[in-house]
């Protein structure tokens, strides 16, 4: 993730970079593991810190009622990471 977050800031200086967070993996027509669901957080959260991001959006959050195990994941990271 980082390599195509710096490509993107390479690109767009002075443009605000917010990566999307997938649910879904729609080749697989399937949800995507939950193990990776919590890199992607895990990966961004890093990037912000570190000041390379300036947020995120779960995509499809339409989704989130179907693929339950992954918006838990989700929420659960973000109330850790949440004052």
């Amino acid at each position: 993730m980082p390599h195509y977050v710096d490509e993107c800031r390479a690109l767009f200086p002075d443009k605000p970079i917010v990566m999307g967070v997938y649910l879904r993996d729609y080749t697989k027509v399937a949800p995507i593991p939950v193990d990776t669901v919590k890199q992607q957080m895990e990966g961004i959260a890093e990037l912000v810190e570190q000041e390379k991001l300036d947020g995120y959006s779960i995509l499809a959050a339409v989704l989130i009622d179907g693929h339950r195990e992954q918006a838990d994941a989700v929420r659960d990271f973000i109330a850790a990471h949440t004052g």
